[in-house]
């Protein structure tokens, strides 16, 4: 899905088509309306949006403002970054997990608030970190088999073309 195309990146996001062929919310949508909280996480997203608008209006995307998660995707907020409410021993902050495919594309997915040093064992990331590592690899694949091209700030596909994503 595609977010819009800003001053020095563009910004997309996945969606999941359920199996009778309806579209679920974006993952960055139901990221930002779960972590939209008033509260702790409201703080938290708020300086990860202010990465992501860093990205869009001043510097494009560079992979020194993110988080490798070691499969070809990356998280926000960047590995130098520590919000000021986390005490990393529960509570390591919220996690945005992205792709960056280009220093003008951004695929934003979902995350939340980390509650444990393993992605794979917070129960409040797991799913979203492997969703993010499933569809990276995806992507990955279908950009070496042609089915996909990057030009400038555009993701290109044929109409009706759908990653399969297993996680």
């Amino acid at each position: 899905m595609f977010l819009g195309q800003f001053g020095e990146a563009a910004l997309y996001s996945a969606e999941t088509i359920n199996n009778d062929g309806s579209v679920n919310t974006c993952e960055y949508s139901d990221f930002l309306q779960r972590m939209s909280d008033g509260g702790k996480n409201e703080n938290q997203l708020k300086q990860i949006r202010r990465f992501i608008q860093k990205f869009v209006n001043e510097t494009g995307v560079l992979e020194d403002d993110l988080k490798s998660e070691g499969s070809g995707f990356y998280r926000l907020p960047p590995h130098w970054f520590r919000f000021r409410e986390s005490k990393g021993e529960k509570d390591w902050g919220l996690r945005l997990y992205c792709l960056m495919v280009s220093p003008k594309i951004l695929i934003l997915f979902n995350g939340g608030l980390k509650t444990h040093q393993n992605p794979k064992k917070c129960n409040n990331c797991k799913e979203h970190y492997m969703f993010a590592q499933a569809f990276t690899n995806a992507f990955l694949d279908a950009k070496v088999k042609g089915d996909i091209e990057i030009e400038d700030y555009s993701i290109k596909a044929d109409s009706g073309f759908y990653l399969n994503v297993n996680v």
